[in-house]
């Protein structure tokens, strides 16, 4: 199975308070003042890569907040400084510093980040790969009910990568973000049921009804593979194998178009 950094679930209630504030109505009397003060606010807005889509933040203000300690703004520092999307300052030594003094503090994005960090080194960072510290990370972001390092967490119990090979475990951190609606957790334990790998008893109605808890999230890849599933004949109806896929194509999941223009013909 292929490890993956997909969707992060973001706790933005710092994003949403910093842009929040910025948005006002201006009066036509402002002194130079306080228009210089508007000007250098908007200077410093960042849209940044957050893995679930972009968020805009003040930077400014955001690097102040880190700086008195709070792990969320220290988090989202860490995001800026790392994201190489945008032509803005690039420091991935400065966002394992911001992440680390985040996730040391208990914030649970950051201790998943610096352990996906710790996972494949990042060059420039002092960051070399690490398994044992990304599960460390993983771990203590996984016991905070972290989806994505739950996820990631089992597919090292899986290979044994940093952690002693222990399907069980692996099988338990999977089915525990599957459980509390994580869709890609969802669809891979569903994978596990099809094929019956790494000790887990082969079974395609226990694969359909995990992958029918992700398509009712609106998951596109879920959507397609249950028409997939359809179309060979392996326990989706037929109604509901059309509705998911033109969603999924409405989404622009193009594999669900194919599927769906096969079903029609």
């Amino acid at each position: 199975m292929k490890k993956s950094v997909l969707a992060i679930p973001l706790v933005l209630s710092l994003a949403t308070m910093l842009t929040a504030c910025q948005i006002k109505a201006v009066s036509v009397d402002l002194d130079n003042k306080q228009v210089n003060q508007i000007e250098a606010s908007q200077a410093s807005q960042r849209v940044i890569n957050t893995g679930n889509g972009t968020i805009t933040i003040d930077f400014d203000k955001v690097k102040k907040q880190a700086e008195r300690g709070d792990a969320e703004a220290q988090y989202l520092l860490g995001l800026a400084y790392h994201d190489y999307s945008l032509d803005y300052e690039h420091s991935d030594r400065k966002a394992v510093e911001w992440f680390a003094k985040s996730a040391n503090q208990g914030y649970a994005n950051a201790q998943f980040y610096l352990g996906v960090m710790y996972g494949s080194g990042v060059i420039g960072s002092g960051v070399y790969p690490d398994y044992a510290k990304e599960a460390e990370w993983l771990i203590k972001a996984a016991n905070q009910g972290h989806g994505q390092a739950q996820v990631n967490l089992s597919k090292m119990y899986f290979r044994g990568e940093g952690v002693e090979q222990d399907n069980v475990k692996a099988l338990e951190w999977l089915t525990k973000a599957a459980n509390e609606g994580y869709a890609q957790a969802q669809i891979d334990l569903a994978g596990l049921y099809y094929s019956g790998e790494y000790g887990v008893e082969q079974n395609t109605v226990k694969a359909v009804e995990w992958l029918i808890k992700a398509a009712n999230q609106d998951n596109t890849e879920a959507q397609a593979i249950l028409s997939s599933m359809y179309k060979k004949g392996e326990g989706v109806e037929h109604e509901k194998a059309i509705e998911w896929l033109r969603k999924s194509c409405n989404d622009g999941f193009q594999a669900a178009c194919d599927f769906y223009d096969d079903l029609n013909k």
